[in-house]
């Protein structure tokens, strides 16, 4: 995690993709391959986290499935300090398993303490930050954590009724039903973590990670629906483009403004794309007063994946398939964008279908749409007309 995390300062000379490589050589030519223990867990886990930021999303995925066969396999027995390693290997490959699609592992968290609740965190960005003159703000990680599961749930239903193949017919109900559920966690959300609104309040990027997945999750959710033959777009217009508004307004005002883009997580990379997409494709030229529009959302996506690629390499793909989609859907292209995009990734993909699979898992990092409009009931336009209110 250090060598994708670590920002050098000056008197630093270490060199950290020769560390990550060196790591990597001495583990597959000193691990036991039949070793059981927590350091081989812990050893594929950070292989899994170094292949990562290196853009191998699909090679290095497999390192995470033995992690948590592995962890599986062992029992948490013995004295007080292996119980205590044992339990922070396993929360850490559960939070690998969490934002990442391959794998879940399920832990018990009575031992969880609310009193991490009080720690205090700072806005922390590079070593040579003076953190004795930073604010500090109540980290609410536990609080964070549990509403995080709870969205989580959501989700993963959202996954069984939209990406099963074999799976029965979407009604309208189904998807009012999940929808209604968003609705609902983000109603009951603590007031701590919450209020986005009151301009004194500075959410930790934790806080914010949880609440652009809640936006994401739901433009995911009625994507499919905005280009349906036969469907009234104006269903469910307004509401795509409120929570695509507001999920790009989170991290341009909260990552972009204070200089954090380096430090997104990939699964938030994944959000961007998804939320410039939508604006792009379907909202392209709404006026400034009321939102961003297409080139802007695109403009403020390739900035914010340009920082995001000091430290991690896989950004670079994302700003390479954005303005790919750019491209394809806003006639003529700002001249503008064009700069932006040969000065923020001047080292342009040999073999970008290779990079997308490896980052992606697929040729697209869109949804599969078509597949999902096949399994829509013919009646979904009129039976969402008459009881979505009731939603």
């Amino acid at each position: 995690m250090a060598c994708c995390y670590h920002t050098a300062v000056d008197t630093d000379t270490t060199d950290f993709e020769l560390l990550s490589k060196g790591f990597s050589n001495a583990v597959r030519h000193k691990l036991d391959a039949e070793e059981e223990s927590l350091l081989s867990v812990q050893v594929f886990a950070i292989m899994f986290l170094t292949d990562c930021a290196q853009g191998k999303g699909l090679y290095a995925s497999k390192y995470l499935t033995v992690a948590n066969s592995s962890i599986a396999s062992q029992e948490c027995i013995g004295d007080n300090i292996y119980q205590g390693a044992w339990m922070c290997t396993a929360r850490g490959v559960n939070c690998l398993n969490i934002t990442n699609p391959h794998g879940n592992t399920n832990l018990d968290d009575e031992e969880y303490s609310t009193n991490i609740d009080d720690i205090s965190q700072a806005l922390y960005r590079i070593p040579k930050d003076n953190i004795t003159k930073m604010d500090w703000h109540s980290a609410h990680i536990a609080i964070v954590n549990k509403e995080k599961a709870k969205l989580l749930s959501i989700v993963r239903d959202v996954e069984v009724l939209l990406y099963n193949p074999s799976g029965p017919s979407i009604s309208a109900r189904d998807m009012l039903i999940v929808y209604s559920r968003f609705l609902a966690w983000r109603r009951d959300l603590p007031k701590v973590i919450s209020n986005t609104s009151d301009k004194h309040t500075q959410l930790l990027p934790h806080t914010l990670s949880l609440l652009i997945l809640y936006h994401t999750a739901v433009v995911q959710l009625l994507r499919p629906l905005l280009d349906l033959e036969g469907f009234s777009i104006s269903l469910v217009d307004h509401i795509v483009w409120r929570h695509a508004q507001y999920g790009l307004f989170l991290l341009h005002k909260h990552y972009h403004s204070l200089e954090f883009c380096q430090y997104l997580s990939v699964t938030q990379m994944f959000a961007i794309l998804h939320l410039t997409d939508v604006i792009a494709r379907f909202f392209p030229n709404v006026s400034g007063n009321h939102g961003i529009d297409g080139p802007t959302a695109v403009q403020l996506a390739i900035k914010i994946l340009a920082k995001s690629r000091f430290n991690f390499p896989i950004a670079g793909t994302f700003i390479e398939l954005i303005y790919k989609t750019a491209k394809d859907i806003i006639t003529p292209l700002p001249n503008d964008l064009e700069e932006l995009f040969r000065r923020s990734h001047p080292n342009r993909s040999k073999f970008l279908l290779d990079d997308t699979i490896d980052a992606c898992t697929r040729t697209t990092y869109t949804q599969p749409v078509h597949n999902i409009q096949r399994r829509f009931s013919p009646t979904i336009s009129s039976d969402w007309a008459a009881i979505c209110t009731a939603f």
